[in-house]
């Protein structure tokens, strides 16, 4: 079989439509999945998919083995776990296929929070007041009673996952005490930065930026913090030239996305940096950038056109969207930043012609609204 791109992670949102758009491309595309379990896995219109758990060592090398069998033009990894695993096997998987990937210096720059904040404050980017030495004694106690309340604490490795919002020093020192992991970084703390997220995604090849787009988050699920359940397209020119002198300066190759807060006075502060494909995807194609059929061609190493994007252009994940609105509907208090935007068109996830995926997301949404936690980061809603 002739396969023109493998997809990973297809169990995501953004995984899924990346496989999705290709295939309209016309390209014969193969969808990844870590499991059968999920919504994506019964789509009808894909038939050429795997069942791989990348993170368990011997899943991962069967993976490269089978891999190696297909030959497959380009592989796309989706995920920042799938990012690194096939960053750390890079001479193995190129010898197989096609890739774009940064050096493994400054994936590790992008994935590793800690160093991602010193990075860009050398920089001269916007950043929250951030402590980083939070395991030891050094003048960590008096920096953390300057510190205003609530507070953020970031686990600060690409395989932890953990966020939390504190409301008091208390709080900060009995998660830090609680954290047992010798073999990664400590996490940080930082001061809470209000106001709307707001996104800059690249494609680069070698250094050099070869199409972006920007949006801003009118909806975010969980609402403490999260992925888009409701974004629009906008341009904003300080934007562009912040996300470019972070990527332009990391001599950047692949894609990424670096998110920011927007705040009430327009300051741009950094969040993070996330090199890989974005949650919000499926908004730029509609917008007229195929940064995944982009990403395909130069891998391949053939030029693309520099794009232009629609702005004021809305996408909505419906099913994400819902849960968003089942949170505000128990925070009527909430003091939330108004954002004031014109939407020419507002776009969904309903794919019709995907019946089985439409079923399968509906039942989970129900479990997820009688179930999943209102708020998982335990801040009050009040002050997001």
């Amino acid at each position: 079989m002739n396969i023109d791109v493998l997809v990973t992670d297809c169990d995501t949102k953004h995984g899924f439509a990346i496989a999705r758009y290709l295939r309209k491309k016309g390209l014969n595309v193969i969808l990844q999945y870590r499991n059968k379990t999920n919504p994506y896995f019964f789509s009808l219109q894909h038939k050429s998919r795997l069942v791989f758990n990348l993170g368990r060592p011997e899943h991962l090398e069967n993976f490269l083995i089978y891999l190696a069998q297909i030959k497959p033009k380009v592989v796309i990894p989706v995920s920042n776990l799938t990012v690194k695993i096939f960053s750390d096997n890079r001479d193995r998987i190129g010898k197989i296929t096609s890739m774009l990937l940064p050096d493994a210096d400054k994936l590790e720059i992008a994935q590793n929070k800690s160093k991602t904040f010193k990075y860009a404050e050398e920089l001269g980017i916007n950043c929250p007041r951030t402590l980083y030495d939070t395991l030891g004694e050094a003048g960590f106690n008096e920096e953390l009673e300057k510190m205003s309340y609530p507070v953020v604490l970031k686990y600060v490795n690409y395989n932890e996952k953990g966020v939390f919002y504190c409301n008091s020093e208390n709080e900060v020192r009995s998660l830090i005490k609680a954290y047992n992991k010798p073999h990664n970084s400590p996490p940080i703390i930082q001061e809470y930065i209000k106001g709307i997220g707001v996104g800059f995604y690249a494609l680069y090849k070698d250094g050099k930026c070869l199409n972006y787009f920007m949006h801003k988050r009118l909806h975010e699920y969980p609402v403490t913090g999260g992925a888009s359940s409701f974004a629009v397209s906008y341009f904003s020119e300080e934007l562009k030239i912040t996300g470019l002198k972070i990527l332009n300066s990391l001599k950047w190759n692949g894609v990424a996305m670096i998110e920011f807060k927007l705040t009430e006075d327009n300051q741009l502060y950094l969040i993070e940096i996330n090199p890989k494909f974005w949650g919000s995807y499926e908004l730029s194609e509609k917008c007229g950038i195929s940064f995944a059929y982009d990403y395909y061609m130069t891998a391949l190493r053939n030029e693309v056109p520099v794009r232009e994007f629609k702005t004021d252009i809305g996408f909505r994940w419906i099913f994400s969207d819902v849960m968003y609105y089942r949170d505000r509907f128990f925070n009527k208090t909430s003091s939330k930043q108004k954002v004031k935007l014109k939407v020419k068109r507002v776009y969904n996830d309903l794919y019709f012609d995907e019946p089985f995926i439409l079923i399968a997301k509906f039942f989970d949404m129900i479990i997820r609204l009688i179930f999943k936690k209102r708020n998982p980061h335990s801040i009050p809603l009040k002050y997001i």
